[in-house]
């Protein structure tokens, strides 16, 4: 994982980095926990930086938990780093 895409999603949290772990999750994105001082967070990455999908699931887990109907993990930030797009969110356990 590039420790520069690390260091700019940090800039956002509310505490540092202090593991990072590749976890299977999906068949066209990488996914990573990571545990922070304050908790843990779901990381998803992609090579298609052309493409809006983690913008538009950002939304899309916006509207649901504020709907409040069902358990959704909350939304921290998205964007584009280095012709990769990523989404952050809330790490929930199985």
């Amino acid at each position: 994982m590039d420790k520069a895409l690390l260091s700019a999603i940090e800039t956002v949290l509310p505490a540092s980095i202090n593991k990072v772990e590749k976890i299977s999750g999906g068949d066209i994105n990488e996914t990573f926990a990571l545990r922070g001082t304050d908790g843990e967070y779901f990381l998803k990455l992609n090579t298609d930086e052309s493409c809006d999908m983690f913008e538009k699931e950002y939304k899309g887990l916006e509207l649901l938990r504020n709907a409040a109907s069902i358990g959704v993990p909350k939304p921290i930030i998205h964007g584009k780093w280095n012709k990769q797009i990523y989404l952050v969110m809330e790490h929930i356990e199985k």
